[in-house]
């Protein structure tokens, strides 16, 4: 996981902050490699954040998808944080 983290800083010359777990799949193993490397870690699980309080909480961070088919007034309704559909 180090040599991922080094390769995107260098590509991008910025550090890189959070880690999108490939297919969404992680462990509690990954978890804590991403802990060493990347301040968030971003799971496949469809749903808004919000706080919980769980252990590792910031390396459990679900995504909300954006399709093709989203419209702009559905997309800043996502971002505002009052609508989402599966």
């Amino acid at each position: 996981m180090e040599l991922t983290y080094l390769k995107f800083q260098k590509i991008t010359g910025k550090p890189v902050n959070a880690l999108a777990y490939p297919y969404g799949n992680f462990n509690d193993k990954v978890v804590e490699e991403t802990k060493k490397y990347y301040l968030f870690g971003l799971t496949t699980t469809p749903e808004l954040f919000s706080e919980k309080g769980i252990k590792d909480e910031l390396y459990l961070l679900p995504r909300i998808y954006i399709k093709y088919s989203t419209t702009l007034d559905d997309f800043a309704k996502i971002v505002e944080g009052g609508f989402y559909t599966r």
